[in-house]
């Protein structure tokens, strides 16, 4: 018995043990289960954090105070710059730590249109010490598109420590401007822009290397740049480069055509600047949870390349056009409704001028100063530039926007020389600047001037400008509302003469003009009935002396000119006088055309310019494809530098309705328009240098438009995510 006795104890024991094992095993197993269970939901509570922080940087680069919906720049002192972070949630036991990088301060190497890439990446690579041969430069560029930026290594053949010594310096995404071109200016190349505000100075070098004839010098801009920035408009941008004094003249020209989209480019050229990030971000989110001392315990990384902003950009003459073409009397289409666009005393011609001074004194200019593909204020025909080509004997936009009054157009008096005829009724023009029933060329306070040569009968010769003066005028020069400010003529040297024409009134103002004398007439007090006439004559009081006709005339009206109904037949046109006056259509008492009539004679008018106090451009719809809420609407503005920002001003509206109605945009460009899947722009221009001293003309400068970005924001695309 006691045998057995020990026997149940030793089975007793054993089972305890292993009872004890079991329970251990189970216990610990537990432990690790739990610990698991700990890990992975700190993990993936460090996944939703990572999260929340990209759901952060999408709301701010879009809605924040400085993002897409509210400013029209990206620079290195708005809060994304430095990135966000919140270290206080879970109950102060997680938070979020984000990084955001622009795609645009990077070269862009999937930028397969540019032909001048492996130039760039040799000269980020010179930037950089070298870390690449000139060979692995070109192939980087040659081998592109990429997929993924790791892939450089594979198609280009290069190491992966000289990968990483320029992977933050490259990109694959980012906006691709379709508006630029080769130096010759006809031949489209799509180029992707850098932000000069946020690039690193190893980027600047690159953009700016070609434009310069060293390496110092390309470093030392870059650091000045960097300085000097945020940019945020191109005259800001040219005025920096002008006071730069580490450029030659050339180099300085070569800097600022470069970097200007809207510039004819230098031979040697890399890409264009821009002052935002085109709407891509590369953006890195960590989430991060602490345990119960604050020590890290568990972590994730999210690295997504976000589409935050599309862009739709006008910049060429033949997109500003097509408000043109939609509102054509010649093709027959007539003045449309605004939801197709208008054009109301502006112009889109590449040979504007800017300046309407460049024809005082001297010959007849041929190089005036002009800016191409923008928009201008005001009329301008000098009857050799098209838009689309010919409209049978004349070109398309004199066809159009001319109305010859007998119906027919004598061709050989506009824009160009011929000789006499027999048919007297064709010896001179008679032709409207607009119609009746058309507001585009409808003037108030304005300036006007044009070129007139006659070849035919060069003797009696006279000008006659009339104004219909029948309601109260008040003209006090020059402080307030003078009708004329400026008659001046060009070449001859000769007697002005103002004559007031009332009943029992015919007193004459006399003034030398001169090449040089000072410019500026005083009518006098005028009635309140009757007609201005000027005269131009070798002498005040001998109409009859020969005076030859081949100069530039230019006169200001600065009071409501019209003339309610016109007959080319009456008895107050006289032979021998050429009229370039100031009346309206039948039945508008508001407003004046622009007339050119020349009687008994052949003369050539030519360059005819007419600078407003205002005018408007409305865009034709610019069409997103979806429904999108809209981002904001900026504009490169530039005064010609003999004019005044303060009084040469562009200012913008938007509408989502077809231009029923018009929203303002806020401060910073953000566009205030209801969500929609098309918009049309209001670019509104105003001329106010009608206060300045008598040694200044009056609407004698214009601002010029020269592009309009509008970015909307559709659904946020994550084009990349690792």
């Amino acid at each position: 018995m006691r045998r057995k006795k020990g026997v149940a104890l030793i089975l007793t024991i054993g089972i305890l043990s292993l009872m004890a094992l079991i329970g251990t095993t189970f216990a610990v197993n537990m432990l690790l289960a739990n610990k698991e269970t700990v890990n992975y939901t700190r993990s993936v509570k460090a996944g939703y954090l990572a999260e929340a922080g990209i759901a952060k940087a999408i709301a701010e680069l879009k809605n924040g105070a400085d993002g897409a919906a509210n400013t029209a720049f990206d620079t290195s002192l708005e809060p994304w710059y430095s990135g966000y972070s919140d270290p206080g949630l879970l109950g102060g036991r997680g938070g979020y730590a984000v990084t955001v990088v622009d795609c645009a301060r990077q070269i862009n190497v999937n930028n397969t249109g540019n032909s001048r890439l492996g130039r760039i990446m040799q000269d980020l690579n010179s930037a950089l010490g070298s870390p690449l041969t000139s060979i692995e430069c070109q192939a980087i560029a040659a081998n592109a598109p990429y997929a993924v930026k790791e892939e450089i290594k594979i198609k280009a053949g290069i190491s992966g420590a000289k990968y990483n010594a320029i992977k933050d310096f490259v990109t694959l995404y980012g906006y691709i401007d379709k508006n630029t071109f080769l130096p010759d200016d006809t031949t489209h190349e799509d180029r992707a822009p850098v932000n000069i505000n946020t690039a690193s100075e190893v980027v600047l070098r690159a953009v700016l290397r070609s434009g310069v004839n060293s390496d110092a010098k390309s470093q030392d801009l870059a650091q000045a740049i960097i300085a000097g920035r945020p940019f945020t408009c191109w005259q800001q941008f040219d005025a920096f480069i002008d006071n730069y004094t580490g450029l030659s003249p050339a180099e300085s020209r070569n800097i600022k055509d470069g970097a200007n989209p809207n510039r004819t480019k230098p031979a040697a050229y890399s890409t264009e600047f821009c002052f935002n990030s085109g709407g891509f971000y590369d953006v890195i989110s960590t989430g991060t949870v602490t345990n119960l001392v604050g020590t890290p315990a568990a972590a994730d990384h999210i690295r997504a390349i976000i589409w935050i902003f599309d862009i739709w950009n006008e910049t060429t003459k033949d997109q500003f056009a097509q408000v043109w073409r939609n509102d054509n009397w010649a093709s027959g289409a007539g003045e449309g409704g605004l939801s197709n666009g208008e054009m109301v005393r502006v112009n889109f011609m590449d040979s504007c001028p800017v300046r309407s001074d460049q024809d005082w004194n001297g010959t007849a200019v041929t190089n005036y100063d002009i800016i191409r593909n923008s928009i201008k204020a005001g009329f301008w025909d000098n009857f050799t530039e098209n838009i689309d080509g010919n409209a049978g004997q004349q070109t398309d936009w004199t066809n159009n926007e001319w109305n010859p009054r007998d119906g027919t157009w004598n061709t050989t008096v506009l824009g160009q020389y011929d000789t006499e005829t027999n048919d007297n009724t064709k010896l001179w023009p008679t032709c409207d600047l607009g119609r009746e029933a058309s507001s585009r060329w409808m003037w108030t306070n304005h300036s006007a001037q044009v070129y007139i040569d006659d070849k035919i009968r060069p003797y009696d010769m006279r000008m006659r400008f009339w104004w219909d003066a029948a309601e109260p005028i008040d003209y006090e020069y020059p402080v307030t509302n003078p009708a004329l400010y400026a008659l001046r003529f060009q070449n001859d040297v000769g007697r002005l003469v103002l004559k007031r024409t009332s009943a029992g009134d015919a007193s004459y103002y006399p003034e030398d003009l001169q090449q040089g004398a000072a410019y500026g007439i005083d009518p006098g007090p005028l009635p309140h009935t009757g007609m201005l006439h000027i005269w131009a004559s070798p002498s005040w009081n001998n109409y009859s002396e020969p005076y030859i006709l081949r100069k530039t005339l230019r006169a200001v009206c600065q009071n409501k000119a019209y003339w309610t109904y016109y007959s080319a037949f009456s008895g107050r046109i006289q032979e021998g006088n050429y009229r370039f006056s100031n009346i309206n259509g039948s039945g508008t008492s508001a407003a004046g055309l622009v007339r050119l009539y020349g009687e008994y004679h052949l003369p050539a008018f030519d360059n005819v310019r007419v600078i407003p106090q205002d005018g408007y451009f409305i865009s034709a719809p610019g069409n997103t494809g979806v429904m999108a809420a809209w981002g904001s609407i900026t504009g490169t503005i530039t005064v010609p530098s003999t004019a005044s920002a303060a009084s040469e001003t562009v200012s913008f509206m938007t509408s989502v309705d077809g231009g029923t109605t018009w929203q303002v945009p806020r401060a910073g460009g953000g566009i205030t328009s209801q969500p929609a899947s098309s918009i049309q722009y209001r670019a509104n221009f105003v001329s106010n240098d009608n206060s300045l001293p008598a040694t200044k003309p009056w609407y004698s400068e214009t601002a010029v438009l020269e592009d309009v970005t509008v970015s909307f924001m559709p659904r946020t695309q994550i084009v990349y995510r690792q």
